[in-house]
């Protein structure tokens, strides 16, 4: 025997209100309460039979907004009119195309083409590495790279005032908000730790009660100070002392640093921005691989709303076609001496 049917008359009436009408009605507490009550009344008056409970019981009391039916009702309807008319071969509507944006057009690539240049910002030097892909990508979209050298907090801004549509010689990390959007990576950097020559620091651990310096707003240094960001690294990373058992000190350029570092102020340098030349001068050493590796993107601001669909064709070029025709391996082997190395297609996800 379930549990409905050893439920007296008023108790079977009352789960039926429960859980049929309550479900299909959308009936508020109260009103159930009040229905409720109403059945246990009219049932101390007149019997009940199984027969009227079997039957599904019409609700007492309505809703007073019946909205959702009533629209539903008018919806069925016109669906039912609608194919009523399709099967009697009336008139069929014309189908009006909305323009939107494709992986390979867009309203800003359009834009940057019209105007036949890519007007980028470079974080650093406009004949380093950074600036020469930035002009390779341009000259791929057809049109003339005007370059122009920024300062990285300038690039960070929420508002770029429709100065740049792309920037380089940015490192994709947690700095980067969502008032911007990376849309195409095309190499790393390894930020390595100096010794002098000299010194008896032999490991990374060694580092305990030693003065380390550090480029002032650098990635190394969020990453000494307590921000370590491994999901952005291509390498394994490298554990470091905490930094509260060293001394960090800090200098404007990774030049300053290593000048500090020859000159015997610092037992250390934390650098990413030094050259190949740079790094192999004599006096000084590198204490093993690198901490991290930082990878390098293309960055666009979100005021333009549709910037990050340049992830399309730049991430084309950057993945494949400036790798096919041999542009990219002739960039960077001009310039091997800025210590960035090229991500090829093998280890770049297709553009998404």
């Amino acid at each position: 025997m379930t549990a409905r049917q050893g439920m007296t008359p008023v108790e079977r009436i009352e789960w039926r209100l429960r859980h049929d009408v309550v479900a299909e009605e959308g009936w508020r507490p109260e009103t159930i309460a009040r229905a409720i009550r109403a059945r246990r009344s009219a049932a101390g008056r007149a019997r009940v039979t199984d027969g009227q409970f079997l039957d599904r019981p019409v609700p007492i009391i309505r809703p007073r907004l019946r909205t959702r039916s009533s629209l539903g009702a008018v919806l069925l309807l016109a669906a039912v009119l609608a194919i009523l008319a399709l099967v009697a071969g009336g008139p069929k509507p014309t189908p009006v195309e909305t323009p939107s944006p494709s992986a390979t057009t867009g309203p800003t690539l359009a834009r940057i083409v019209g105007s036949g240049q890519l007007r980028v910002a470079v974080v650093g030097p406009v004949d380093s590495i950074h600036g020469a892909v930035a002009q390779a990508v341009a000259r791929g979209l057809g049109v003339q790279p005007v370059l122009t050298q920024v300062a990285w907090r300038d690039v960070k801004a929420v508002n770029w005032n429709d100065q740049w549509d792309v920037a380089v010689g940015i490192v994709k990390d947690y700095t980067i908000g969502e008032e911007h959007a990376f849309v195409g990576e095309y190499g790393y950097r390894p930020a390595y730790l100096l010794v002098r020559s000299d010194s008896s620091v032999a490991t990374p651990a060694d580092l305990v009660g030693r003065q380390v310096c550090v480029r002032d707003g650098s990635d190394p240094q969020n990453w000494i100070t307590g921000f370590p960001d491994p999901d952005y690294s291509v390498t394994t990373p490298v554990s470091l002392p905490n930094r509260d058992v060293m001394t960090i000190v800090t200098r404007p350029t990774d030049a300053e640093c290593l000048a500090a570092l020859d000159a015997g102020t610092v037992d250390a340098l934390f650098e990413d921005e030094l050259t190949v030349t740079e790094l192999a001068a004599p006096g000084h050493r590198q204490l093993g691989g690198p901490v991290f590796t930082e990878r390098l993107e293309f960055l666009v601001s979100r005021q333009d709303p549709y910037a990050a669909e340049l992830r399309f064709p730049v991430g084309d070029l950057l993945v494949h076609g400036l790798w096919v025709d041999g542009t990219l391996a002739d960039v960077f082997a001009q310039h091997a001496d800025d210590n960035v190395h090229a991500i090829e297609p093998a280890a770049t996800p297709a553009p998404r």
